[in-house]
C-alpha cells in the first residue's frame, strides 16, 4: 500500500514539470534457458534522436505464462534512471506483474538502451519452446481495464496523466504492446554406449594390455 501511495505521489509531483514529446520505439530481448535455469527480458528503448529522454513516469503492465515462467524480480537496466520501481502488483497464478516508474524528475540517458529488466525463472516442468512476455503501458487508474491499451494512440491517450494546470498530455513515454519470446530448451540426453560398442573397446584394451605385456617380457 505504501508503495502505490509513494508512486502516486511522486507521478503528482512531476507530472507538472513533464514535457511533451515523440513516442519512443521499443522492443523486448529475451534469450533461452533450461527448466530451472533464471533468465532476464528486458524492454529496451531503440530511440537514438533524443526526443524520448525525460522519463518521469510510467505504470508498465507485464504478462507472461504463469505455467512456464514465475516472476522475480524487476530492476532498471542500463539507462541508469535515478528513481525507484514499484511492484504494484504482482499475479502469480494469472502471469502479470504491475510496475510504477517514478524517475524523481530526472532525465535519462538520451541515448538506446534498456530500460527495465524483468527476471524469470523457468519452470521446472515448462513445455519446451517459445514462451511470451508482453510489455504495455497501462493507466493508473485502477477504474480503466488494462485490456483498454491494445495500440500506440491508445497508449498515448491513457498513459499519460493530465497536466493539472494546462490539461495537457504529459508524460512523454507511453509504452505499446510490445512482446518477446523466452525459448525453453530440452536437456540434450547422453548418447548411450551400445553393448557391441562396449564390448568391442574392452577388447582393444586387453589387447593393448597384452601387447605392452609381451615387449616387457622379450626385454626382460
Amino acid at each position: 500500500m505504501k508503495a502505490k501511495l509513494r508512486y502516486a505521489i511522486g507521478i503528482g509531483l512531476t507530472v507538472i514539470s513533464a514535457t511533451v514529446a515523440a513516442s519512443p520505439i521499443f522492443s523486448v530481448s529475451a534469450g533461452s534457458g533450461f527448466r530451472g535455469d533464471p533468465i532476464v527480458v528486458s524492454l529496451k528503448d531503440l530511440t537514438t534522436d533524443g526526443s524520448t529522454d525525460g522519463l518521469i513516469g510510467a505504470t508498465v503492465f507485464v504478462t507472461f505464462q504463469p505455467d512456464r515462467l514465475k516472476y522475480v524480480s524487476s530492476s532498471y537496466g542500463d539507462l541508469q534512471l535515478l528513481g525507484d520501481i514499484f511492484e504494484i502488483d504482482v499475479n502469480q497464478v494469472l502471469g502479470s506483474a504491475t510496475l510504477g516508474i517514478f524517475s524523481s524528475g530526472i532525465e535519462q540517458d538520451p541515448n538506446s538502451g534498456t530500460l527495465l529488466d524483468v527476471s524469470f525463472e523457468i519452470l521446472g516442468d515448462a513445455p519446451f519452446g517459445p514462451t511470451p512476455v508482453s510489455f504495455r503501458c497501462v493507466p493508473f487508474d485502477p477504474l480503466i481495464d488494462v485490456g483498454a491499451v491494445t495500440d500506440q494512440d491508445s497508449a498515448n491517450s491513457l498513459c499519460r496523466p493530465l497536466d493539472p494546470f494546462t490539461g495537457a498530455m504529459s508524460l512523454d513515454y507511453a509504452i505499446p504492446p510490445t512482446t518477446g519470446d523466452v525459448n525453453v530448451l530440452a536437456q540434450t540426453a547422453q548418447v548411450p554406449v551400445s553393448g557391441t560398442t562396449s564390448l568391442a573397446l574392452l577388447g582393444l584394451g586387453l589387447m593393448a594390455w597384452m601387447r605392452r605385456k609381451q615387449v616387457k617380457d622379450s626385454v626382460s
